[in-house]
């Protein structure tokens, strides 16, 4: 019969009653709170109707994992008021009934004014990181090209899942300043509140939290296994794997609150490091996969003409809107007026949502109407051409379909784009 036993119920400040009970039904079962390491420790005993206090303490902090000197100090004076402390972590000491006659710990109103200074303060402290993301991301999708947004699903699902967090979060300070009020209400009103709830159910959600907490891993790795991005999953998992180890690695050695700052500063900075080297040589690797794609392809133009068009550089993008690829090479044309070279850039759209291709034709072409005559000789929808620069700018809107080709103006017709629509055609 196993003598010792680890739970992982996970409290937060507003459910300390709920705790102090949780830790007096195990007593009564025979399972004795000895502490926290790794998860709550429960060691084997006779039953016994023990008396729990959890107290959030004003003077701890979220990175305490064991008892420090002002900690020890208020467990002293507790001790005298008839109070042992048996262990704290963070803000939360943990003391058991020692003497019939023990005083209450802190008044009532006391209490109150800790608890929710606890969990503000914990809700406030994750809030700016937050926000900069979401505002980072904003700007990013605002002032940024649509098509990089639209043809990613690590980039949409990232801008959700940060504006979703915000929003829980900022709900959840709502919620909790509610939860404030009417708690210093019924005191005021001489109800005695109890933090957390009455029932047993409590501590099975806090188990259920932890499950919480690999959503959103699940959902970015789930996005990177759809797009195929499997050496970038590889290395984001890699990453969260180790941050999950050091942060378990400190909930069981507990280190005094300096040396866990340090240790979370050096292993973090060497995860960090180790990360963006493998990012970098994934990066490396990609580009030289794509550049070793590099070919000569040989497009029939009809009319005895026949071009070759030399791939320099090949990029692909797909997600739930479509795909998005982006070509760059030189061509050369053998037409009865001789050979013919020149140098062409081309952004392929294809989406089977019309609301995206014209929605991308505005954004490609200022919202301008187009030539009907030109999209009659294409077999188009819309086409719009612009001269600029030395440049030639082709816009094509097909049913399913949107290409962008830019082509050397030099030419006394548009070669690029014949060339184009020929291989796509094949």
């Amino acid at each position: 019969m196993r003598k010792r036993k680890r739970v992982f119920a996970f409290y937060r400040y507003t459910e300390c009653d709920s705790m102090a009970a949780y830790l007096e039904g195990m007593a009564r079962k025979g399972w004795h709170f000895s502490g926290w390491r790794l998860g709550m420790i429960f060691e084997k005993g006779e039953p016994e109707n023990t008396e729990y206090a959890v107290e959030v303490f004003p003077k701890g902090s979220e990175d305490d994992r064991r008892p420090e000197a002002d900690a020890e100090e208020y467990g002293e004076y507790c001790e005298a008021a008839g109070w042992k402390l048996v262990d704290s972590r963070k803000k939360f000491c943990v003391f058991r009934k020692i003497r019939e006659d023990a005083v209450p710990i802190v008044t009532e109103e006391e209490r109150i004014e800790n608890v929710c200074k606890a969990e503000f303060r914990y809700r406030l402290k994750r809030l700016p990181c937050l926000l900069f993301g979401t505002w980072m991301s904003w700007m990013n999708f605002l002032t940024g090209r649509a098509e990089n947004w639209l043809f990613s699903n690590l980039m949409m699902t990232t801008f959700l899942l940060l504006n979703l967090l915000v929003v829980m979060e900022v709900g959840k300070l709502a919620g909790l300043a509610v939860w404030s009020f009417q708690k210093k209400r019924k005191w005021k009103a001489g109800i005695v509140p109890f933090f957390g709830s009455r029932n047993r159910i409590v501590c099975c959600w806090q188990r259920l939290r932890v499950i919480a907490y690999g959503i959103p891993l699940a959902m970015i790795t789930v996005v990177f296994g759809i797009t195929g991005e499997y050496g970038f999953m590889a290395a984001l998992l890699g990453m969260i794997f180790l941050l999950f180890a050091l942060e378990a690695g400190i909930e069981f050695l507990r280190p005094e609150r300096e040396i866990r700052w340090l240790l979370e500063l050096v292993v973090s900075f060497v995860i960090l490091f180790g990360f963006v080297i493998a990012w970098i040589a994934l990066v490396v690797a990609e580009t030289e996969s794509e550049e070793q794609q590099n070919r000569t392809i040989s497009v029939d133009m009809g009319q005895s003409e026949e071009a070759d068009l030399a791939v320099e550089s090949f990029e692909e993008q797909e997600s739930i809107f479509g795909t998005r690829q982006y070509i760059r090479g030189d061509y050369t044309v053998d037409t009865e007026q001789g050979r013919q070279a020149g140098e062409i850039t081309v952004f392929v759209y294809e989406s089977p949502y019309p609301w995206i291709l014209q929605f991308l034709w505005g954004e490609q072409t200022d919202g301008a109407s187009g030539s009907e005559e030109q999209a009659e000789e294409l077999e188009a929808l819309r086409v719009q051409t612009e001269h600029r620069d030395g440049w030639r700018r082709d816009v094509v809107l097909y049913q399913e379909q949107l290409l962008v080709v830019e082509d050397s103006d030099s030419l006394a017709e548009p070669y690029g784009l014949r060339i184009f629509e020929n291989y796509l055609d094949h």
